[in-house]
């Protein structure tokens, strides 16, 4: 940083010396002028790499998005087939339940009507014997 005492030290300088103070500033401000241009050059080529690289890189996750997208679509048909395919097995089992009553209710009908068929082929047998000790009088 440039002091007060800086600034009056070159004052106090001769004209030669300022002159050449000035020259030798004029010769590093044109140095720094030529590295500012190389400096600047490479900004611009680092900024349309830059600018290149954000664009592939949106291109990449636009392609990763439409590839999610195209899953999350395919994955929500194979969702609503099974949704489908689980209402379908519950009405199947609905029947299967039905149709177990239903034979429960036949097979206790079967028995009842077993049960039923042996009293009466008791009865007959009775009846059979009682005629045949009437029809041997």
């Amino acid at each position: 940083m440039i002091t007060k005492n800086n600034i009056n030290t070159i004052l106090k300088k001769s004209e030669k010396e300022k002159t050449a103070l000035l020259k030798d500033i004029l010769n590093w401000a044109m140095k720094a002028q030529l590295v500012f241009e190389k400096k600047k050059s490479a900004g611009k080529e680092l900024e349309g790499e830059s600018k290149t690289a954000e664009e592939n890189v949106i291109k990449l996750l636009n392609g990763h998005i439409r590839r999610l997208e195209s899953e999350k679509a395919e994955l929500d048909m194979k969702l609503q087939e099974a949704i489908e395919e689980s209402k379908h097995a519950n009405e199947i089992k609905e029947k299967i339940a039905s149709l177990l009553d239903e034979l429960e209710k036949a097979r206790a009908a079967a028995e009842a009507a077993l049960h039923e068929k042996a009293d009466m082929e008791e009865k007959l047998l009775k009846i059979q014997e009682q005629w045949e000790k009437l029809a041997s009088r």
